[in-house]
Parts: structure tokens; C-alpha cells; sequence
């Protein structure tokens, strides 16, 4: 009888004792509608943040006039490049400070490419775009990109995020300069991630580089965009033409002529020679094209004519 009480003393204490916490799911941080301010200046920045508190920072290109593309010399006749029209660039737009990097592929639950599968592996690396918009890699294409982002991130009315134009993207690098490069005419890998073995404009040789460097490694052009001289060359809107289109905003032909889709890539990247990082050099490449050396930058443009 005694041992019974004592028993039914234990189990109305252990009735009365507070139940153990349960630990509650914390749940990431949602992606955050965008601003973007009603007259900014050039190179102004805004941020725009993604799913798991990751940033997105764009720099903002006014309208303006430029050359487009690089005078034919004798050397760049040899090599398939050159001739300048004149463009004129109606509306303004933010372009992306640095390449798209793994930390905002993750971001937008989009799946990397082979080593870039770790978690957290190299976040502040430019990510590998697996081509334009073909299949098998859509999810990890630019376009597949560009559409996640676009469903992810609410933009204010009359806005949309794009890939830039050939035309959009020289402007902006070029921030208003008219040299090889957006700082000056030579290029020997220490003003940017290419191949110095082969430098531009200069005797002075680099050490080639393996691989490309985290974003934001090297000084920014004047409106604040970094890299857009190697690195990763950068996916363009425009199917490519052997000839640039100029006037007001162009976007490159309609559709390709030929029989596999070509793309206009821009920028060079960390293995090519200097040459090939110029402002205005160009490079065409197939739309399901997938290598380390191939990234993007997005852009915010307007979404209908007017501003």
C-alpha cells in the first residue's frame, strides 16, 4: 500500500512538470519585393534581396550615345573582328554589380554544376551557366535563370529582369569610356582575370590563372560594375550577327541564320588572351555551349517603351 502511494505521488509530479520545448522550424528568409528609385544617378547601386537573405546588388546605366564595337585594325581584321557602329541607348537600366555568383544560384533553389554541388563550396565564385535556353539544361540555363528570378523576386510595374542586349552590355562596361578597355588600352591579367601570358597593349606578362576568381577581385569601371573584363564571359540577349546593328537599342537579328542557334557572348574570361576582354570584342557560341568559363549577369530593363 505504501509503495502504491509513493508511485501515485511520482506520476502527479510528473503530470504537473512543464512538457520539454519543441524546438520550431525557423523558416529562411522569404525573397524581398524590389525598389527601384524614381530618377537615379549613374552608377547608383540598389540591392534586392534573395530567398536565405542573400543580396543582389545592381548598378544603375542612364540612356546615352557610344561607338559600339572596336576600329579594324590590321591585327583584328586577321582575327574576324572590328567595325564600329553608332548606338543609341533610349532608356536607362541597372545591370548587375559582379556575375551572377553560387551564393545566388543557391539562393534561387536552381541546381549547380558539378563541383559547385557542396554547399557553400565557393559562394562568392562566379557560377557556371549551363548554355542560353537548351534542353537538358534548362534549370541551369541563363534564360532558366532569368525566369526563376523573375518568379521569385516581385519588380516594381514597368520593370523586368532580362539578360542585357550586345548593345546594353557594351554600354555599361564601357561607362562612358572609349578605350580598349574600360580603364585604359593594355591589359596584362592584373587589372583583370584573363590569360597575362598573352597581354594586350603592354609587354608585360602575367601568370595564367587556372580558374575564375571570386567576384569583385578587381577594381570596378565608373558606374561600378565589376569584372565585366574576363573572368566569365557574359550570355547577351542577341542571336549573333558576323555584323553589330546599331541605332536605337538594338537587339541583334531575329532569329539565326544557320543551322545551330548562336548566341552573342561578351567580356572574354580567365583563360583567353587579353585581346579577346576588350569593351567591344565579341564571341559567338552555340546555345546549349556549357563550360566553366561561361557565366551571366542580369539585368533589370523596362518592361514597355516610355521610360
Amino acid at each position: 500500500m505504501r509503495g502504491s502511494r509513493f508511485l501515485l505521488v511520482a506520476l502527479l509530479a510528473a503530470a504537473a512538470a512543464p512538457a520539454p520545448a519543441v524546438a520550431q522550424a525557423v523558416a529562411a528568409p522569404a525573397a524581398q519585393a524590389a525598389t527601384l528609385p524614381a530618377d537615379p544617378k549613374p552608377g547608383q547601386v540598389v540591392e534586392i534581396m534573395l530567398p536565405d537573405g542573400v543580396p543582389m546588388k545592381f548598378c544603375y546605366c542612364p540612356p546615352g550615345e557610344f561607338l559600339m564595337g572596336v576600329p579594324q585594325s590590321k591585327q583584328e581584321k586577321q582575327q574576324g573582328v572590328g567595325g564600329q557602329v553608332k548606338v543609341r541607348i533610349t532608356k536607362g537600366f541597372w545591370l548587375a554589380q559582379t556575375e551572377l555568383t553560387q551564393a545566388q544560384r543557391s539562393a534561387l533553389k536552381l541546381r549547380l554544376r558539378g563541383r559547385e554541388e557542396a554547399p557553400g563550396t565557393q559562394p562568392d565564385h562566379p557560377t557556371w551557366v549551363n548554355g542560353y535556353a537548351m534542353p537538358p539544361y534548362d534549370e541551369r540555363s541563363a534564360i532558366g535563370t532569368i525566369g526563376k528570378l523573375a518568379a521569385t523576386v516581385p519588380l516594381p510595374a514597368g520593370w523586368k529582369f532580362s539578360l542585357p542586349t550586345e548593345a546594353q552590355w557594351e554600354y555599361a562596361c564601357r561607362a562612358g569610356t572609349t578605350t580598349f578597355f574600360h580603364y585604359g588600352d593594355s591589359l596584362d591579367g592584373e587589372q583583370a582575370s584573363c590569360n597575362g601570358e598573352f597581354p594586350h597593349g603592354t609587354d608585360k606578362k602575367v601568370p595564367k590563372l587556372d580558374a575564375p576568381r571570386p567576384v569583385a577581385s578587381y577594381a570596378p569601371n565608373a558606374w561600378g560594375l565589376h569584372d565585366m573584363h574576363g573572368n566569365v564571359a557574359e550570355w547577351c540577349l542577341d542571336y549573333y550577327a558576323p555584323t553589330l546593328t546599331g541605332g536605337d537599342d538594338p537587339t541583334g537579328p531575329a532569329e539565326f541564320d544557320g543551322p545551330k542557334p548562336e548566341r552573342v557572348t561578351r567580356g572574354g574570361s580567365f583563360g583567353v588572351k587579353a585581346i579577346y576582354c576588350g569593351s567591344g570584342m565579341r564571341k559567338n557560341r552555340h546555345e546549349g555551349a556549357h563550360e566553366t568559363a561561361l557565366g551571366m549577369r542580369v539585368a533589370i530593363v523596362p518592361a514597355a517603351p516610355g521610360k
